[in-house]
């Protein structure tokens, strides 16, 4: 297992090194000796994982590395059937309308809605293809909750901040405070920001290597005397639903201490 978790450290650490690095940067980084990591680098260059132009003494991440990348990400597109499954059945759970959302391009999209031929149609109308105002929903903000402050700006820089009722927030200050409130709690709730009548409440889907690849939101109108009494219930839906579907993308959550065997 050692030469595999060697392995491991060095894509790594390449992968995180824009600059590339040297076989002695590395060996500096990780307790690997130098003849053991020259090795370790020459399999891993010759399997196209790491390389090194002709002449430089600095590694960089291989192309084969990059083509794992490209093809985790393109799987995380389509939802395998059991994980989608799931949607439904959360929104015949509360009776209320579900939505999941992505992050494509720069722009929250909804991928997948239970509006058509459900009987309580979301507020505002969200179908599939529908884009979601990065400022003003709940979805958009659990699709952030992994970014940094600087992505989030540069995420916003050419949203339009429409003001769509009183609560709508007026500017990437606010925004970042309700991304925050996300990453604390595991949730975000939206009250009458893009409708004046609606409360959504999200969280985030992830995928297998832990990237947020989409948001599970109930979204309907909050004068629905049940939802007042019924928040707790949806909040509790909510992220099961969310984790039962990160669970079914190969996403195991690191244990806590409360959970962690020395914990016990």
């Amino acid at each position: 297992m050692q030469p595999l978790t060697r392995a491991l450290d060095v894509a790594c650490a390449l992968a995180q090194a824009s600059n590339g690095l040297t076989l002695q940067q590395l060996c500096n980084r990780l307790p690997v000796p130098a003849g053991s990591m020259h090795r370790l680098l020459g399999v891993l260059q010759e399997e196209r994982f790491v390389t090194r132009a002709e002449g430089s003494t600095r590694y960089f991440i291989g192309p084969a590395a990059w083509e794992i990348g490209r093809n985790v990400r393109a799987a995380t597109r389509s939802l395998p059937k059991r994980a989608l499954g799931l949607l439904p059945e959360l929104a015949e759970t509360l009776g209320l309308p579900v939505h999941f959302a992505e992050l494509r391009d720069g722009r929250a999209v909804c991928a997948w809605s239970s509006g058509d031929g459900h009987d309580v149609p979301p507020a505002p109308a969200v179908q599939a293809g529908s884009p979601l105002p990065l400022h003003a929903t709940a979805s958009a903000r659990a699709l952030m909750v992994d970014l940094e402050r600087y992505q989030i700006r540069q995420l916003l820089s050419t949203a339009e901040f429409t003001p769509y009722t009183p609560r709508t927030p007026r500017g990437v200050p606010e925004v970042l405070e309700r991304v925050a409130f996300t990453r604390t709690h595991g949730y975000n709730v939206a009250h009458g920001e893009w409708d004046g009548r609606t409360w959504a409440l999200s969280a985030s889907v992830r995928g297998g290597a832990g990237q947020v690849i989409g948001s599970v939101t109930v979204a309907t109108r909050q004068t629905r005397p049940a939802l007042r009494v019924a928040r707790d219930r949806v909040r509790r839906e909510v992220l099961r639903t969310a984790a039962a579907m990160s669970a079914e993308l190969g996403w195991c959550p690191a244990p806590t201490a409360a959970s962690s065997p020395a914990a016990a």
